[in-house]
């Protein structure tokens, strides 16, 4: 399996989400909105999470957005709709 950037685990009701980029100050990219937004709705269907944690590896929860790749997704000219951070989003809400 790729490395997505995150890693997921249970523990006692919580699922627990880490961004795993603290080389990069965890800066977000559109592989890893696609692995979060998996994680965050697999734990909304199971019964045996009550809560999502979310945390950054390292110093930094998150620096935001990795801008390099925000540029290549800008490029692509793909439908905002279909973009990871939006479906992501989504899946949060």
């Amino acid at each position: 399996m790729a490395d997505t950037g995150i890693h997921t685990m249970m523990h006692d009701g919580v699922c627990i989400i880490t961004l795993m980029r603290a080389d990069k100050r965890n800066a977000l990219t559109q592989p890893m909105y696609a692995a979060l937004t998996d994680a965050v709705t697999a734990a909304g269907e199971d019964p045996a999470v009550s809560v999502i944690r979310l945390r950054g590896d390292g110093a930094d929860f998150t620096a935001g957005n990795d801008l390099n790749d925000l540029q290549v997704l800008a490029q692509a000219g793909e439908a905002v709709e279909t973009q990871p951070v939006f479906r992501f989003l989504h899946a949060v809400v």
